[in-house]
């Protein structure tokens, strides 16, 4: 029965980001389109699978079409695998980035504790690739803030129109 309420609680979790996210997009004036199971594994050698993927014209600029998203819940414990989460998702970016094929990574948490502590960890970071934390706010259904890891090139940027924290 625990386990059961555990998958309940996470499916209700990622379905309140993805139309909270979905919505945003479509706030901004970008077309959504949800991904299927397949192409939400990265990189090759599939060992990651997010939560859930959207397609969209948001990045195309800087050559992204797809967005990897990952949820995080502040009722699992504040930080509880956030940071380790984004860790290991930089361990296989270094195998095979995900900018090579026009995708961005973000993990999503619904605490402004969560972001700050991403927020303090990385900004000193320098990447290649997208990646990014999202705050939601889960009774508005509202992105709140997003914080773009810095980039080499000084291009991290969001596209949901929200002032960045820092």
């Amino acid at each position: 029965l625990r386990n059961a309420a555990k998958t309940l609680t996470g499916y209700m979790l990622e379905r309140n980001c993805r139309e909270t996210l979905q919505n945003a997009f479509l706030m901004n004036g970008y077309f959504v389109e949800l991904v299927s199971y397949e192409s939400m594994i990265w990189p090759r050698t599939k060992q990651y699978r997010a939560d859930f993927a959207i397609r969209t014209n948001a990045l195309l600029e800087e050559g992204i079409d797809t967005w990897l998203f990952e949820c995080k819940s502040y009722t699992a414990g504040i930080g509880r695998g956030t940071i380790s989460k984004m860790n290991q998702l930089f361990a296989m970016a270094y195998m095979e980035s995900p900018r090579k094929r026009g995708i961005k990574v973000s993990v999503v948490v619904n605490h402004v504790a969560m972001i700050e502590q991403a927020r303090e960890y990385y900004a000193g970071c320098r990447i290649r690739d997208y990646f990014s934390f999202i705050l939601i706010d889960p009774v508005n259904r509202c992105v709140k803030d997003e914080f773009c890891i810095p980039r080499i090139d000084g291009t991290e940027k969001s596209v949901f129109k929200v002032q960045d924290g820092r």
